[in-house]
């Protein structure tokens, strides 16, 4: 049963990563609800073939006399990521349940993108039975999340140039080529999704030996980059920015991993190169408005190329001659106080972002933040407490009358399909307790991961047998594996401070929080 059990999760884990984002529906029509349905179709499967495995091992307990596991010692081994997680799925279900807009509204959130309080209680199951079940030492998955993100980034780029190789706006009803954005369903989530596939593959490429594959994850690498230097969403910047705090962490871990950000200057550089010239033959291909415009512009790229080619090959130099032990004596002695400091960025810009004013550098933004902060408010107790519902932004703002003046129609007609910022969406969807929730599980995820690639393992979870795979600078279990899950969360949240909850983003950040937490446990076997 444990075998059955590990296999499940692999299936379950393959058509997230691998599946669920190049799936595509009715042309450009009907990308995002298809992606929920399938969502909801393979997690049932996974939660009905999961519960025959849970059965199935107490069976065989039973037979052979064996104690069984006490909920006690279940208990005993939540972390507080796990905590946060179950508060966050039984606040969802529950605001979605009470909700006053529409139950199957705050459920599918079929009046936004989809992501509602349904979706949210089974990601809050699948973490616990994934991080539980799940064979931590398999990296194959890399694999397959490398092929969906390679073809989705590679139509994006197709898309951006006005080519539609898979027919997707053709005889469509609207000209939907003005927002063609491969098959995620809208640019902002799309260059959403590219910021955390790129920040994880940035990782992921600092401890992989030369070979074919380096050369293949560059390739993607610089895709994703050129998608930076030409992006018609500023959201990118956010989860990129988020991202390097806890890629730069990474590089004062090894000297393996700090050459590996100057690589990735290198290979931003030559992408910079590319969009350039591109942009010389279709001008149309520059979004000369959006941040990346005006970094391109200004010719960004040759700068950052040059200065990281340079510090790149005065470390190759070193590392050929073995001379870098003292440069690693000198990152040892930089990650605490790096730490502060990456605690600074993330609160600070998160902070900077939250307070924006309208008629700031996030206008657009912050003209729904607005209504949203003379919304909250206006809501009963109950609402103030789990939330109007997930999904339910729209339909609160046109019963609660927030456009007052009758001759402004096209106002009261745009529809909030999403706060475009996460925390403003949970506080007001699931009101004090899901923000709390929420805000707990990130903070819980990097504060383990510092305090554990510090040495500091006071979480019991994070001690490791003999047989564990530990690094060697840190003596950590699997810590390239966490490594690579925290960057992509944290792109995830970056983004997600302009964008709002979308499925395929929102379906792989919680995959791989749960990742996360399965490395932290590797010797768990709780059900």
């Amino acid at each position: 049963m444990k075998t059955f059990q590990r296999e499940v999760c692999n299936l379950y884990l393959w058509a997230m990563l691998l599946i669920l984002p190049i799936l595509v529906h009715n042309k450009y029509e009907d990308i995002t609800g298809f992606k929920e349905v399938f969502f909801l179709g393979i997690f049932t499967l996974f939660l009905v073939c999961s519960m025959i495995a849970v059965i199935g091992k107490y069976a065989s307990y039973r037979s052979m006399g064996a104690d069984l596991p006490k909920v006690r010692d279940g208990l005993r081994s939540m972390s507080v990521l796990d905590w946060s997680i179950l508060a966050f799925g039984i606040v969802a279900i529950l605001s979605s349940l009470t909700t006053r807009y529409g139950l199957r509204h705050a459920l599918l959130a079929d009046g936004a993108l989809f992501v509602g309080g349904a979706m949210f209680l089974c990601l809050m199951i699948a973490f616990f039975l994934f991080s539980r079940g799940a064979e931590a030492a398999r990296m194959g998955y890399i694999y397959g999340f490398y092929v969906s993100s390679f073809f989705v980034v590679l139509l994006g780029l197709l898309n951006h140039l006005r080519i539609d190789p898979l027919g997707m706006h053709k005889d469509n009803v609207m000209d939907t080529f003005v927002v063609m954005a491969s098959t995620i369903g809208n640019f902002d989530y799309y260059h959403g999704y590219v910021s955390l596939v790129l920040m994880f593959f940035a990782a992921y490429r600092a401890d992989m030996k030369r070979g074919w594959q380096t050369v293949m994850v560059d390739v993607f690498l610089v895709m994703c980059y050129l998608d930076v230097w030409t992006a018609r969403a500023s959201g990118i910047f956010g989860g990129i920015s988020y991202g390097l705090v806890l890629l730069a962490f990474m590089g004062l871990l090894s000297f393996a991993r700090f050459k590996n950000l100057f690589w990735q200057g290198i290979l931003a550089g030559i992408a910079g190169m590319l969009a350039e010239v591109l942009c010389y033959y279709r001008a149309d291909f520059l979004y000369s408005y959006e941040i990346s415009g005006r970094l391109l512009r200004r010719h960004l790229w040759l700068p950052v190329g040059i200065i990281c080619l340079v510090i790149w090959l005065i470390l190759l130099k070193k590392e050929k001659d073995g001379n870098t032990q003292k440069i690693e004596e000198i990152l040892v002695k930089f990650r605490r106080p790096y730490v502060i400091l990456a605690a600074i960025m993330l609160i600070g810009a998160t902070a900077f972002v939250v307070l924006t004013p309208q008629g700031g550098i996030l206008s657009g933004r912050a003209f729904i933040w607005d209504d949203i902060k003379k919304m909250y408010p206006l809501g009963s107790v109950r609402e103030k407490i789990i939330g109007i519902g997930s999904g339910c932004i729209d339909f609160a703002r046109k019963r609660l009358h927030m456009i007052t003046d009758p001759n402004v129609d096209y106002l009261y007609s745009m529809g909030y399909e999403t706060a475009h910022n996460e925390l403003y969406e949970y506080g007001l969807e699931l009101g004090i307790l899901g923000v709390v929730s929420y805000i707990c599980a990130e903070v819980s995820c990097f504060t383990s991961y510092f305090r554990a690639m510090l040495g500091s393992q006071s979480d019991a979870g994070m001690k490791a047998s003999a047989s564990d795979r530990a690094d060697m600078a840190t003596g950590v279990p699997y810590e390239r594996e966490l490594g690579c899950c925290a960057v992509l969360f944290a792109a995830y949240l970056g983004q997600g401070m302009t964008n709002g909850p979308n499925p395929v983003p929102t379906i792989v950040a919680f995959t791989f929080l749960a990742l996360f937490r399965r490395y932290q446990i590797p010797d768990v076997d709780e059900f």
